[in-house]
């Protein structure tokens, strides 16, 4: 089943129970590109349980499984480079904080205070899509002032949404 189909059945039918097997998923993970949970030497540890938050989507799950993958493939290296086995450990419970860090509005600070839309005069760098060239879309995602600065200089547009769409 193709990524696309998956997130359509996911959409079709909403998460509503913890039944959920994030080993399994896992595993499918590391399947695609090789991998098998066991070369990471140790053990890896799922904790809490899907939905922690209200979504169609297992965003707990995605987020705890995705850092878990890339946890076991750096894991693999290290036992390649002569390093013991890793124990890994996702905690659902806080892994969307991975996908949307602001989320709570009590951790990430920008020089010192809660990320907020006020302090951006408009979006046109943060969460909205663009058609590129190519008939693709993509996202120039840059919510801190510095790198957001960067993306304006590196397209030669101000912050305006047109611009950044032109460019």
């Amino acid at each position: 089943m193709s990524l696309t189909e998956r997130v359509a059945k996911a959409v079709a039918n909403p998460a509503s129970d913890d039944a959920f097997d994030a080993h399994a998923e896992l595993t499918e993970v590391l399947a695609g590109i090789g991998m098998s949970p066991d070369e990471t030497g140790g053990t890896i540890t799922f904790l809490g349980a899907d939905p922690v938050v209200p979504s169609t989507l297992r965003l707990g799950g995605a987020a705890a499984i995705a850092l878990a993958a890339k946890s076991a493939a750096l894991a693999k290296l290290w036992r390649l480079r002569g390093g013991e086995g890793q124990d890994i450990v996702a905690d659902l419970r806080v892994a969307p904080h991975r996908l949307c860090p602001f989320y709570d509005r009590k951790w990430e600070l920008l020089n010192g205070y809660p990320g907020n839309a006020a302090a951006n005069a408009s979006q046109a760098l943060g969460f909205r899509f663009y058609r590129t060239a190519d008939d693709r879309w993509m996202m120039p995602l840059n919510p801190y002032p510095r790198i957001k600065l960067a993306a304006q200089r590196l397209l030669g547009v101000p912050e305006d949404g047109e611009a950044v769409a032109a460019a």
